[in-house]
């Protein structure tokens, strides 16, 4: 699997009941499902995870392999905390009328969120264009799926809310067995877990 293809799955799962997503659902609800709001969360969206991208490419050459795992793990501990313990939005109080003021308040969510942090860390590892393209992608899907379920879409909240504490908490998961790659530990990890299984009674 490529950079591209991590990028685009990574920022399509991890942006389900994002920020990004939920304001768009909220807006259209509100005023319907506009061409233009679209446009423009898929134009902040693609913006952020090419910077995102760009940082990412900007910092692996500069490191040696054992460092770059353990910035990428650093990365997905970021990516969970901000899918576990970051609460949603209240109800809208944003600008809903003006696309250059949506354009502000989507770029602010997208560029820290979980999805953007993902494409970071991917980055890190494989060619930043790829990366960009797929995150670009990814978070355009997660959009798309807010922009047109509005009403219905947000009746769901609640329960995209427990997925993404969820998957966060995979994500957290995948940062310790990384960080245990890039230390070195993780034949020895693994070679200790098997001894403890195979210890217990059955």
């Amino acid at each position: 699997m490529n950079g591209f293809l991590f990028a685009l799955i990574a920022a399509g799962l991890t942006g389900i009941g994002a920020h990004d997503q939920l304001l768009l659902a909220r807006i259209s609800a509100r005023h319907g499902p506009q061409t233009g709001l679209l446009a423009v969360a898929a134009l902040t969206g693609g913006l952020a995870a090419t910077i995102a991208a760009w940082v990412g490419r900007d910092a692996a050459p500069q490191l040696p392999a054992r460092a770059r795992l353990l910035l990428a793990a650093v990365a997905l501990v970021a990516a969970a905390g901000e899918m576990v313990l970051v609460r949603r939005p209240r109800p809208l109080r944003e600008p809903t009328h003006s696309l250059g003021a949506t354009a502000i308040v989507l770029l602010a969510h997208q560029i820290t969120d979980a999805s953007r942090l993902l494409v970071f860390a991917v980055a890190v590892s494989w060619p930043w264009p790829q990366v960009a393209l797929g995150g670009a992608l990814g978070g355009m899907v997660t959009l798309a799926g807010g922009w047109l379920g509005g009403a219905d879409f947000l009746a769901a909240e609640r329960w995209l809310r427990r997925a993404r504490m969820g998957a966060g908490v995979i994500l957290a998961l995948a940062a310790a067995a990384l960080a245990f790659a890039a230390l070195g530990d993780v034949d020895r990890f693994l070679q200790s877990l098997r001894a403890f299984i195979s210890a217990r009674p059955i």
